[in-house]
């Protein structure tokens, strides 16, 4: 049985106007393609209420979509707008699928002008799971609200066996029991498919015994000393011992042993659990290696190809088929060369070189929500950027991670000879663009040394300061005074700000699973 628990159209819970032909594009073709893959169920998660109840109806009738929730409802009717659960039989086995609908609180106050309401669980759960579950063998929830909710809910319904949790947490979850329900969610973007085997039986009733969850904090422990062994190798231990990123891991490596202790101690001194259910689950990584299903990637290249032609037609009714627009704060890279021809060297065999390419390879160069962190603008300041259209109309000097979606706009830098400083991007700035949903092994300290610009603390100087100061440091060592007093050189391809400037720092603003 494959079922999704929802959150699966949109990214977010509301679309700009200008955007929603192509994201609704976008959405026909992921129903699409979950109907060639024989989805039998998808719960309703507010990010698939974006769109308005036509598209889901619309998605409904043209794929044959089954979409679940018991608490999305008619204001007027109060009666639920798409089906509240699906019954369906796995071999022998009778399972009950629901639907919960978490609003975020985004929806309520708008939804009833947009033709719902969506209830509080308590409203719909306990009154429709005591009817049908005595018709079931197993009972199923797809739910979107959060890990806390979720866990209220086991905690106090009786008869939910499981309950698939969508959109509220990054990472995969090991299943978790809370009394009586199982727990489980596999991690947003479609980078893994959940797949769990169960051994159901009469009594109904999980095993507390989970070989899964050792295995999982072992698989942890080892990718944390792979990443502690790297930092030990590149810091010594003084450094070391100030370093944020290390004192993290290690903190996360002391609570692994720790929980594998214990979850062993638990294993080997449990009863044996005759005539207890039990379940094995496995998380899939869909590598890009994997080979694609030839029908499925047929549907999701149409549904690519759309989205773009509706982002390229509205760029046309802007009157700029051919961009060229220019950005009076922004140099470009190639202006950065002139003077730090060190970093542009090592800059254009990195991965941010050739952002542009991957989107291209992946036909998503006219995908606003890839586009902002694969170019050269302030992806901080995404709301600007999107307002002004920026993203459908760089010119091919701005395309690609170059200097300045880094460092800021530096062409008053740049005219200046470096005495404006540009800023100096700390961590932060990376973690714009490095999720966890993008890049779930980022260290800052060890990535930021691949990129071959100066240390985000090291003082460097523009070159009439570099001219004055060598002229000095002759005339000391002349005098046979110390070289240590003097600050340290930078070289030519290094100018930045003067030794006296504060450079500010820039600073961001603000499912599946197979049974």
């Amino acid at each position: 049985m494959f079922v999704d628990s929802g959150s699966l159209l949109f990214q977010h819970t509301k679309i700009q106007a200008k955007r929603e032909q192509a994201k609704k594009a976008q959405a026909d073709g992921i129903a699409a393609a979950m109907q060639a893959m024989n989805c039998q169920a998808i719960g309703i998660g507010a990010h698939d209420l974006a769109g308005g109840l036509s598209v889901l109806k619309e998605l409904q009738e043209r794929h044959k979509t089954v979409w679940l929730s018991m608490n999305l409802v008619d204001p007027e009717k109060k009666q639920p707008i798409f089906a509240p659960y699906l019954i369906t039989k796995v071999g022998d086995l009778k399972i009950a699928l629901f639907g919960l609908t978490d609003d975020q609180g985004e929806h309520n106050g708008e939804g009833k002008e947009k033709g719902y309401t969506i209830l509080p669980w308590q409203d719909a759960l306990p009154k429709t799971l005591a009817e049908i579950g005595k018709k079931v063998d197993m009972t199923i929830l797809l739910s979107s609200y959060s890990y806390q909710i979720n866990k209220e809910i086991a905690e106090i319904v009786d008869g939910l066996h499981m309950i698939l949790e969508s959109g509220h947490a990054a990472p995969t979850t090991e299943p978790y029991k809370v009394k009586n329900t199982l727990i489980a969610q596999t991690g947003t973007r479609g980078k893994y498919l959940g797949m769990m085997r169960i051994e159901w039986n009469e009594a109904g009733q999980w095993t507390d015994i989970s070989f899964n969850r050792i295995r999982t904090e072992e698989d942890r422990l080892k990718r944390v000393n792979r990443q502690l062994a790297r930092l030990e190798k590149q810091k010594k231990k003084a450094v070391l011992a100030k370093d944020k990123g290390y004192k993290k891991l290690s903190a996360e490596k002391k609570q692994l042993v720790k929980s594998i202790k214990a979850l062993k101690k638990s294993r080997d001194s449990a009863p044996e659990d005759k005539g207890m259910c039990k379940y094995t689950n496995l998380f899939h990584p869909l590598n890009t290696s994997l080979p694609e299903d030839p029908e499925v990637k047929k549907i999701i290249d149409q549904a690519i190809q759309k989205a773009n032609e509706i982002n390229q037609k509205r760029l046309a009714q802007l009157g700029l088929n051919e961009p060229t627009i220019t950005l009076q704060d922004v140099a470009g890279s190639q202006k950065c060369r002139e003077c730090h021809a060190a970093q542009m060297t090592v800059w254009q065999d990195s991965k941010h070189a050739q952002a542009w390419t991957t989107l291209e390879k992946k036909n998503q160069q006219f995908n606003e929500d890839c586009v902002l962190c694969h170019v050269t603008l302030p992806f901080y300041d995404a709301d600007k950027v999107k307002a002004a259209n920026l993203l459908l109309m760089l010119p091919k000097s701005l395309k690609n991670v170059g200097c300045e979606a880094c460092h800021g706009p530096a062409a008053a830098h740049s005219a200046g000879q470096g005495k404006i400083p540009v800023a100096r991007p700390d961590e932060k700035v990376c973690l714009g663009c490095h999720t966890p949903e993008h890049d779930d092994n980022f260290i800052f300290s060890e990535k930021v040394k691949r990129l071959g610009c100066f240390s985000p603390k090291q003082e460097v100087k523009p070159k009439v300061e570099q001219q004055e100061e060598k002229g000095e440091e002759k005339q000391k060592e002349e005098k046979g005074k110390k070289d240590e007093q003097e600050p340290s050189q930078p070289t030519a391809s290094e100018p930045a700000a003067p030794e006296s400037a504060d450079p500010p720092t820039i600073t961001p603003q603000g499912k599946k699973v197979k049974i």
